[in-house]
């Protein structure tokens, strides 16, 4: 599975979980928050990647958020080969 988070598309927090929640397929009910997602992502399945695209813009839409979510997804690289981030300008 390969999920594109576009700073062109996502201006909020908000439509960042959108994103997630919509190509992971997560219940409605599940948590919206980072441990969340890091938890989900180590579970066992299939590989996914996620594409960080115009990250300038990602930045600027999540402010200081953009560096939570990077290290997240950092950290959640190293627990499993399950997951792999790539950076697109």
């Amino acid at each position: 599975m390969r999920i594109i988070l576009d700073g062109e598309k996502i201006q909020s927090k908000q439509s960042l979980y959108d994103v997630l929640f919509q190509s992971l397929e997560l219940p409605k009910d599940y948590g919206r928050n980072l441990d969340a997602i890091s938890e989900y992502l180590t579970d066992p399945g299939s590989p996914v990647e996620i594409v960080l695209r115009n990250t300038a813009g990602l930045k600027k839409a999540l402010q200081g958020y953009y560096v939570r979510l990077l290290f997240m997804l950092t950290d959640t690289m190293h627990r499993t080969a399950r997951l792999t981030v790539t950076m697109e300008e």
